[in-house]
C-alpha cells in the first residue's frame, strides 16, 4: 500500500486526487490495516455516491468517512471484546518473580520503575514489546504496548552493506579514537550569521514581517545583478523597472515568484510575479512562451526577469536570472588529524512504535566503529504518534536519560550532536526550531551538543550545515519545470545556495515563523558539508565544492534504513585543484 497505488486507482475512476488527499487516504489505510488500495477506493466511491452525491475526495470528506465507517465499527468491536475479557492483557518481559537483581539494576539505569503504591497499578506498565528478544535500553515506560506492529525490519540481511560511496573512503581512518578534548563543536559564525537560542521568542506577531521579506528581496537582487554584470561584462549600472509598467523594450525587474489564482500548484497559467517596491504592491502575470532556456522555478523564489510588458498586465519573459556568485568557506587549516562522523536521521519511531530499536542498533554500530562525532537529526518523540500520551514518564525526563545513556555507551571519545525537529512533542513546534531545552541541566552529559534547526556547526574548523526539515522533497513537490533536464537533486540544493536560505519555499509546508526564518535560517557561505535528510533516495554528492548528502532514514517504512559515515582528512595544499573529494570521503550504509 502506497500513494502511487492509490493514485492509480483514483485515476482509473477518473478522479483527480490531490497529494494531501492521497496522504490522508494512506494514513487511514495504515491506521486500520487496509492493504488493498482498490478496495479502499471502491469504499470511498460507494460512500461518496450514497452520502455526498458523488463529490470528489477532500480531507474533510475523508475524515467524515473515517468517523462513520471505521471508527464506529472499531468501537463496537472493542466493546464486545471488553465484555468477553475479565482483565487487561499485560505485555511485559515476564513475571516479576523471574526478574533477577541484575536485570532490575540494568533496567533501573535506563527507565523509571513505578513504585507499587502509585495511583496507577504497576502491573499495567509495559517495558519493551512482546515480540522483542531483549530489552531495548531506550524504550520508555508505558501504560500500553509500545508497538502494535507484528514484525520488525531490524533483522535484515542487508545490514552493513554499502549502497553509496563518495571519494576515497578508508574505513581504517574511522577507527582512530581520540579524546573528547580533541574535538571542539560550536555554532559557526559566517558573516555575522546568528542561530537560535533558548531566549528567542517564536510565533509572535510583528508589524515588521513585511520588511524582512522586502529586505531579503533587495539583498538577493543586488547579488543577482552583480553576477549579471560579471557574466555580461557590463560597464554601466543596471537600471531596474517595475514589473507592471508599460514597456515595449526589454527591461529588468526584481521580485518574487508566487502561485496566483486558485491553483494549489505552480504551473504556466498560475505563475505570478510580485515586483519589488517598498511603497506599493506590484503584481503581474508571467508569460514564458518566449523563454528559450529551461524553466526551473518555485513559489517564493527571488529572481531578476528580462522581458517586456506591452499592456502592463502580462510580463513576457525572455530571460530569468536566479543565481549569484557563490562563496565557499575557507579550508580548515587547523585540522591536523582525520575526523570521523556518523550521521543518522529520524524519525526514530513511528505512529505505532516507540521502542527505539533502530536507534539502539545505530548506537551499537557506533560502539564498534568509534566515530569522533555522532550527528542525529530528529524527530525523536513525534507529536503525531498514537502512543506518545501513554508514556508513564515525562518526555523530557526520559529524553534526558536516553541522551545520558548514549553518552555512557559511546564514552568520552565520541561527541553527540542532537539537532532539534519541529515535529517533536518537546520542541518549539515551528521552524526554525530552538534546540531541545531542559529546565534542569544538572547531571547532563558534557559530551552532548544540542543544536537548533537549522544551523551550521564548526567542528575543528569544518563547517557542517544541517537541518531536520525535508526541504528537498518540499521543493520537488512545489517546483514548476519546463524543458528541464539534468540532475534534480543538484537543482534543489542550488535553490538553497543561490537563495541563501535553508527554506526558500513560500508559502511553507509546515508551521514557520517568517521573522525567524530570515534571521536564523540563512546560508551566507557554502559549507564544507551539507546534511539534508529526506524521504527521497539517499545520495552523497559534490555540489559547488560541498559534500551534500541525504543519509536516508534510520527507520524507513518501505525499505531498509540507512545512515552515513564521513571521514574528513586534513586538506592538502592543492585542494583548490582536486576539490572536496580529495580530503572528504563517505559512505551510506544499511543499518
Amino acid at each position: 500500500m502506497n500513494i502511487e497505488g492509490l493514485r492509480e486507482q483514483f485515476d482509473d475512476l477518473g478522479v483527480d486526487a490531490t497529494e494531501e488527499v492521497l496522504e490522508r487516504c494512506l494514513e487511514i489505510c495504515k491506521t486500520y490495516d487496509l492493504d488493498d488500495a482498490a478496495e479502499f477506493v471502491e469504499k470511498w466511491m460507494a460512500y461518496s455516491i450514497s452520502n455526498l452525491n458523488g463529490a470528489e475526495p477532500t480531507v474533510e470528506y475523508l475524515n467524515e468517512m473515517e468517523n462513520k465507517q471505521y471508527k464506529n465499527v472499531q468501537r463496537k468491536v472493542l466493546k464486545r471484546s471488553s465484555q468477553k475479557e475479565s482483565r487487561l492483557k499485560i505485555y511485559n518481559r515476564g513475571n516479576d518473580d523471574e526478574m533477577n537483581e541484575e536485570e532490575n539494576e540494568l533496567l533501573g539505569s535506563y527507565v523509571t520503575l513505578t513504585p507499587k503504591n502509585d495511583k496507577k497499578s504497576a502491573s499495567r506498565l509495559h517495558i519493551g514489546t512482546p515480540d522483542m528478544k531483549s530489552t531495548n535500553t531506550f524504550s520508555p515506560v508505558s501504560y500500553s504496548p509500545l508497538t502494535t506492529t507484528k514484525r520488525s525490519r531490524i533483522e535484515s540481511g542487508k545490514t552493513g552493506n554499502v549502497v553509496c560511496t563518495f571519494g576515497n573512503f578508508s574505513s581504517t581512518a574511522s577507527n582512530i579514537v581520540k579524546s573528547s578534548e580533541t574535538v571542539t563543536i560550536s555554532l559557526a559564525n559566517l558573516y555575522g550569521t546568528q542561530w537560535m537560542d533558548d531566549k528567542v521568542k517564536f510565533m509572535t506577531t510583528s508589524m515588521n514581517d513585511g520588511q524582512y521579506v522586502t529586505e531579503r528581496i533587495f539583498k538577493l537582487g543586488h547579488e543577482f545583478l552583480r553576477k549579471i554584470v560579471v557574466d555580461e561584462k557590463l560597464n554601466d549600472q543596471i537600471t531596474l523597472s517595475h514589473c507592471d509598467e508599460l514597456s515595449q523594450d526589454n527591461v529588468k525587474c526584481l521580485g518574487k515568484i508566487v502561485c496566483g489564482g486558485r491553483s494549489e500548484k505552480l504551473d504556466q497559467k498560475s505563475c505570478t510575479f510580485i515586483g519589488f517596491d517598498e511603497n506599493k504592491l506590484r503584481i503581474t502575470q508571467l508569460d514564458m512562451t518566449r523563454l528559450k532556456t529551461p524553466v526551473n522555478i518555485f513559489p517564493g523564489q527571488v529572481c531578476v526577469l528580462d522581458g517586456t510588458n506591452p499592456r502592463g498586465k502580462n510580463f513576457t519573459i525572455t530571460e530569468l536570472h536566479a543565481e549569484r556568485i557563490l562563496e565557499n568557506c575557507t579550508y580548515p587549516s587547523r585540522l591536523t588529524e582525520p575526523l570521523s562522523f556518523v550521521i543518522g536521521s529520524g524519525p526514530f519511531t513511528s505512529d505505532d512504535n516507540l521502542s527505539f530499536e533502530y536507534l539502539d542498533k545505530l548506537i551499537e554500530n557506533c560502539q564498534n566503529n568509534k566515530p569522533d562525532v555522532l550527528i542525529l537529526t530528529g524527530a525523536f518523540f513525534n507529536a503525531k504518534s498514537k502512543l506518545i500520551f501513554d508514556l508513564a514518564t515525562e518526555v523530557d525526563e526520559h529524553f534526558r536519560k536516553m541522551l545520558n545513556s548514549m553518552s555512557d555507551k559511546l564514552g568520552d571519545g565520541t561527541k553527540i550532536v542532537i539537532v532539534a525537529s519541529h515535529d517533536d512533542i518537546n520542541s518549539s513546534a515551528c521552524f526554525p526550531t530552538r534546540s531541545y531545552g531542559f529546565s534542569n541541566k544538572k547531571g547532563f552529559s558534557n559530551n552532548i551538543f544540542l543544536a537548533p534547526d537549522p544551523c551550521i556547526l564548526n567542528v575543528n574548523g569544518i563547517k557542517i550545515a544541517m537541518t531536520s526539515v525535508d526541504v528537498t522533497k518540499h521543493l520537488a513537490d512545489s517546483e514548476f519545470c519546463m524543458n528541464a533536464g539534468g540532475d534534480k537533486i543538484r537543482r534543489y540544493i542550488n535553490y538553497l545556495f543561490h537563495q541563501k536560505s535553508f527554506y526558500p519555499l513560500f508559502p511553507p509546508k509546515m508551521p514557520t515563523d517568517i521573522r525567524l526564518l530570515h534571521e536564523y535560517a540563512t546560508i551566507n557561505e557554502i559549507p564544507h558539508i551539507f546534511i539534508a535528510p529526506s524521504d527521497m533516495k539517499y545520495y552523497m554528492r559534490d555540489f559547488n565544492n560541498c559534500l551534500c548528502l541525504n543519509p536516508g532514514r534510520i527507520k524507513n517504512e518501505n525499505s531498509d534504513g540507512t545512515f552515513a559515515r564521513v571521514i574528513v582528512q586534513p586538506p592538502p595544499r592543492e585542494n583548490n585543484v582536486k576539490g572536496i573529494s580529495s580530503w572528504i570521503s563517505g559512505q551510506i550504509v544499511y543499518l
